[in-house]
């Protein structure tokens, strides 16, 4: 038999979703697996929820906080959890307000003991429907369309910056969580400085065409809500984070890249600062980019353009929202034609 996984869920507030979520996960093809989720002091009934999947079926694992303390020290007792039960398993995230194919982790599993990959990861489906009102249509993955890439050179390419920091959708081996653990002072974009650093620890990831994650779009999630100024800094802590990890590791080539996500990091904050109305804040952001960008220009990992981008903006950074404007325009156009 292959391996267990554990799938972790953190759950906060979640009581119209986490029925959703747990039923896609307990419906799996693939039934080797347990589910650890961690209530993080719920104020509504989503403990109670729990406690009745974790009654009904002994392979939820049911773990409470006393105090409300955010999805990483959630999933932070959960991976501590997994550490003392079983290291030689598989270990993947979904959000309470979430789900997963039916064939997800059967796709991820076969698809990892084919390829002896330690990380496989699939594509997301944003929706609005959630898990009862989905219709799943069988999924086709061709090995023809897989991408097998060595950890490191992923992590220095800028095409995968946002994806490879998401935690969800990706299934992991989990000696690659070892000493691995996300910081409970981030309350959002935790992952982003943390599920680096289980890649890093990787050799081969898998990359499949395969949507089979469900991104539902609710407003209660932490990070798909409205603009702050916590929020934005918190974008600034992971790229802190990195830039400390991969200097402690004289990761030269990888620190650069570091630069060119935190350059764009600085940027998206100024961008927000208008939403927010925070001029003191967007001079601060200002002064961050000038100090910084050079850096990002220097990276050999990044294309002319780019690097052209990054000095224009030094000088007209509100040129940015146009820019953006214009190319969501010719995407429209691009889909539109296909």
């Amino acid at each position: 038999m292959r391996k267990r996984v554990y799938v972790i869920v953190p759950a906060y507030n979640a009581n119209k979703y986490i029925g959703g979520c747990l039923d896609s996960i307990l419906k799996q093809s693939y039934q080797n697996l347990s589910v650890i989720v961690v209530d993080d002091a719920s104020t509504d009934n989503t403990l109670d929820i729990i406690r009745h999947y974790s009654a009904t079926d002994s392979r939820v694992i049911c773990i409470s906080s006393e105090i409300n303390a955010g999805a990483a020290s959630s999933r932070n007792k959960a991976l501590s959890y997994v550490e003392n039960q079983d290291k030689n398993s598989f270990i993947c995230f979904v959000d309470a307000d979430d789900y997963i194919h039916p064939d997800y982790l059967q796709i991820l599993i076969d698809k990892q003991f084919d390829s002896k990959a330690d990380i496989v990861w699939c594509q997301p489906c944003n929706t609005t429907k959630k898990y009862n009102e989905t219709v799943f249509e069988a999924v086709t993955t061709k090995p023809s369309h897989d991408k097998i890439i060595p950890a490191k050179d992923l992590l220095l390419k800028e095409e995968y910056r946002i994806m490879y920091s998401m935690v969800w959708g990706k299934l992991f081996d989990a000696r690659l969580w070892d000493n691995v653990r996300f910081p409970e002072d981030l309350r959002y974009y935790e992952d982003g400085a943390t599920t680096f650093k289980a890649i890093y620890n990787a050799d081969m990831v898998l990359i499949t065409d395969a949507k089979l994650y469900y991104y539902y779009y609710s407003q209660n999630s932490a990070t798909r809500g409205s603009s702050s100024i916590e929020k934005c800094d918190c974008g600034i802590a992971t790229s802190l984070e990195k830039i400390d990890f991969y200097t402690r590791h004289n990761e030269k080539e990888l620190l650069q890249m570091t630069y060119v996500g935190y350059a764009n990091t600085i940027l998206k904050n100024i961008r927000e600062s208008d939403v927010i109305g925070s001029k003191e804040y967007k001079s601060k952001m200002r002064k961050a980019y000038k100090d910084i960008y050079l850096k990002a220009v220097r990276c050999n990992n990044i294309g002319i353009d780019q690097k052209i981008k990054f000095i224009i903006y030094r000088f007209f950074p509100d040129l940015q929202k146009y820019y953006i404007s214009l190319k969501m325009v010719l995407l429209k156009r691009i889909k539109k034609h296909e």
